[in-house]
């Protein structure tokens, strides 16, 4: 019997001298450390947060070997981390097939050529699971060393078809049919067992985070003070995804056109927009002419193409536009203590409310 290691994370070595396909934030390759070869990963150090994703197909059914080198860069303490695997259906999340956290000052360092391997198995995916998403997070912390990652590998191991079966030999002498013995009388049926007790109750629910309309840019939470949401965002308590959208804007000659709303998480206090990195998902309002009265959608995740959009004016009817969505980070994930806000380019109105709908374990 032979058996195949596969690793299912593509450049999880970064040994192309790139960070492709992994999606990251405050990420660069680096050629000074590294656990083998001559590329790592390294996270920057301090107050800035970052992260690397990347969405793996995998088959149902299927428990994984996950392998990562870790190390820190120099004598300042390395920060927490925290590392996880979340099983989609599509974009549709079903349950963490790993969480793992490495607390403050942890890591060993890399300039002394030490390295934290670590080897986990994950749970089994779930049998409608046909993607795993792989999120490493490094946690801003001021006066923090960089991080080095370097080794990422999620394994299985197939057994290969056996060899040919060899020419069966020569059929020996039948031997002599014995008696039949006596049939034993059946015996008495045993009592049932004790029923089990009831397995806990899942604790996902989605909520919906309410934005109120500002002329351009970034939208407010609903109740906020004044502030616009990357000043004042609403904060995730659980790990999960976003699971749709809904508005309703009231406006007066809108003009044609293409208009981005933009789901970020952990913008920084002081950007007029987001950056690459910080939008989780888009959504795409087109008028192909200008609309007066009321316009009213919602979209999932989960939409194929293009979807309606209705204006009351004063009645309702089929707008002249289209909504679509963008998973602009694969799977639309969260993490517990995210910071969300809205973003729309061009503006459109004040007269608005924006519906973002998540899904958590919260």
């Amino acid at each position: 019997m032979i058996f195949l290691i596969t690793n299912l994370i593509i450049n999880g070595s970064f040994e192309s001298g790139t960070l492709a396909p992994f999606i990251t934030t405050n990420v660069q390759i680096v050629n000074t450390n590294s656990h083998s070869d001559i590329y790592s990963a390294s996270l920057i150090g301090g107050e800035a947060n970052a992260h690397l994703i990347q969405a793996i197909p995998i088959p149902p059914n299927e428990s994984f070997e996950f392998l990562i080198s870790l190390a820190k860069i120099g004598g300042a303490p390395s920060p927490p981390l925290s590392i996880k695997l979340a099983y989609y259906y599509n974009s549709i999340f079903l349950e963490q097939g790993l969480i793992m956290s490495i607390p403050l000052n942890h890591l060993p360092n890399g300039n002394q050529s030490n390295w934290l391997e670590i080897y986990q198995i994950t749970s089994p995916s779930p049998p409608l699971a046909n993607k795993a998403i792989l999120l490493i997070y490094k946690e801003g912390q001021a006066g923090s060393s960089r991080v080095l990652i370097d080794d990422v590998a999620l394994q299985y191991v197939t057994v290969l078809p056996i060899g040919v079966t060899g020419p069966t030999g020569v059929t020996g002498p039948t031997g002599d049919t014995g008696s039949t013995g006596v049939t034993g009388p059946t015996g008495v049926t045993g009592p049932t067992g004790v029923t089990g007790s009831t397995g806990p109750t899942a604790t996902t629910s989605t909520k919906a985070i309410l934005f109120g309309g500002a002329n351009a840019g970034f939208q407010r939470i609903a109740g906020s003070p004044g502030a616009d949401s990357q000043t004042i965002p609403y904060v995730t308590a659980g790990a999960g995804s976003i699971v749709g959208f809904s508005a309703s804007i009231n406006v007066n000659n809108l003009s044609t056109g293409i208009y981005l709303v933009q789901i970020c998480d952990n913008v920084p206090t002081n950007l007029a927009a987001p950056g690459a990195g910080q939008i989780v998902s888009t959504i795409t309002l087109t008028l192909t002419a200008s609309i007066t009265g009321t316009i009213v959608f919602s979209i999932k995740p989960t939409d194929v193409g293009a979807q309606p959009v209705r204006v009351f004016n004063p009645n309702p009817v089929v707008a002249p536009a289209t909504v679509t969505w963008t998973s602009t980070i694969p799977g639309n994930p969260v993490l517990r203590t995210d910071a969300i806000s809205l973003y729309i380019t061009p503006g459109i109105t004040q007269s608005a409310v924006y519906s973002v709908f998540i899904s958590t374990t919260v």
